[in-house]
């Protein structure tokens, strides 16, 4: 067969051209789908929805933090504003009782510091701010409309305006207007750091007896004795090791009492190691340095101690003194554990709830009579504080208290937006012819010193 003949016969000629004469469909390459570009596309979209995460996540922090750092400042100045007011009515308070002394009777009267005194009259306070300015017009206005006014009181309210404090005239401003635009709000709290045991006094054995004796007296009380046992430590113990670690001497020799072969030995062993600090504490949590105190020991004997005032050069005998109107019952009635009798307790709380009551002080007239009048104090006790204080560094139970303060602990406790700060200060008072402080050597005459100023 020619080639041609083939050729027609397999392709088939179509217009003398050879052409494929086969119906069946010839395959036909197609590129392969691979989806590279919704690939391409999510990817894209994950990356913007990252970027945009990231971008409301740091806003809100950075807006956070912002905030933060807002309240933060403004709660430091609110607690330095608080101050400055709770600083300005004590320096005033303490000019108008200086005055009341210097007057005769009825008018006048001994300087005594209680709880009818000027300063404590801030602890009654409620917090001050926008809010309570509010809560106040609107209760003087409901009271307006339940109470029939005369045309004179009319009159002045209208004068005043919604002034709560009724200081408008007095003041020449709007009191009330001005703390309304006070958002954020402060409390103060004062309380009298004579109502304590001040541990400063454990210089020297000299000064310091009155205080040892009162340490004693205070973990000798029955339920503080007991818990001290059960640390393994006895009263005079715990007190003399607390001397030891503050006196003012080079020797290593210590207390009999405290239970110890040396002052310093049991501190070389702990980690890292540290001596007795020979000198008087900076604050009351330096005593958790103390061997046998801990943080339990802390919880019930801390309240009832403070290191203000700071001795300076000689003490006085005031230092070791404890104010008997401001000192806690449970800190007096250890004091004075004749007060526990069973015949005496129950007279002598009564007697407490209504001088509470009334604001009065307790100490009136001669010491020993009110001692044995409030806290049953009897003369076998006084005969025998007299005969154990044939030393010259002991003083009788009628020698430990005074009516009397000069140093002051202010708490400043302020709320700003959702930050709580508080300011602790101390202070002490200073007359204005008191010399100790050499006044008459400063040109600006203050009448108080800060001791401490701590924001937290």
């Amino acid at each position: 067969m020619s080639v041609w003949k083939k050729i027609r016969e397999d392709m088939g000629v179509k217009w003398g051209f050879p052409m494929q004469l086969s119906t069946e469909p010839q395959s036909i390459k197609k590129p392969a789908v691979r989806g590279i570009s919704l690939l391409i596309a999510l990817t894209t979209i994950a990356m913007m929805i990252t970027m945009v995460s990231d971008l409301i996540v740091t806003s809100s922090v950075n807006l956070e933090l912002a905030l933060s750092t807002r309240d933060q400042i403004r709660g430091e100045y609110v607690a330095k504003s608080g101050f400055n007011m709770a600083l300005f009515l004590i320096s005033g308070g303490y000019a108008v009782d200086l005055k009341k002394a210097s007057l005769p009777t009825p008018i006048g009267g001994p300087l005594t510091d209680s709880a009818e005194s000027t300063w404590q009259m801030l602890n009654d306070f409620p917090p001050l701010g926008a809010s309570m300015v509010r809560m106040l017009k609107a209760g003087h206005k409901d009271s307006g409309k339940k109470e029939k006014k005369s045309k004179k009181e009319e009159e002045r309210d209208k004068e005043r305006g919604d002034d709560p404090f009724h200081l408008g005239g007095m003041l020449a401003e709007r009191t009330s207007a001005q703390m309304e635009l006070f958002e954020d709000q402060f409390s103060i709290k004062i309380t009298d750091e004579a109502g304590k045991i001040n541990l400063s006094n454990l210089i020297n054995e000299r000064i310091g007896k009155p205080t040892i004796d009162h340490l004693i007296a205070l973990f000798s009380c029955p339920a503080e004795k007991e818990f001290l046992e059960s640390k393994n430590l006895q009263p005079q113990e715990l007190a003399y090791r607390i001397f030891d670690f503050i006196k003012m001497s080079t020797d290593d020799a210590p207390s009999p009492e405290s239970g110890l072969t040396s002052r310093n030995d049991s501190y070389k062993s702990q980690t890292p190691p540290y001596s007795v600090k020979a000198l008087p504490l900076d604050s009351v949590e330096e005593l958790r340095l103390i061997k046998g105190w801990d943080d339990d020991i802390h919880a019930v004997f801390a309240p009832y101690l403070t290191v203000y005032p700071y001795l300076k050069k000689e003490a006085t005998t005031e230092s070791n003194k404890i104010n008997i109107n401001t000192a806690p019952k449970e800190l007096m009635s250890c004091l004075f554990p004749s007060v526990l009798k069973s015949e005496c307790y129950e007279k002598y709380v009564l007697k407490r709830k209504k001088l509470d009551e009334n604001k009065s002080a307790v100490m009136s007239g001669d010491l020993k009579t009110t001692l044995k009048d409030l806290f049953c104090y009897t003369e076998e006790e006084e005969k025998a504080a007299q005969a154990q204080s044939g030393e010259k560094t002991s003083l009788t139970p009628d020698q430990w208290l005074t009516d009397k303060t000069t140093v002051l602990r202010v708490v400043i406790e302020t709320k700003t937006g959702n930050q709580n700060h508080t300011l602790v200060a101390v202070l002490r008072r200073i007359a204005p012819q008191d010399k100790e402080f050499m006044r008459d050597k400063q040109d600006v005459k203050r009448s108080y010193e800060i001791l401490s100023f701590q924001l937290l």
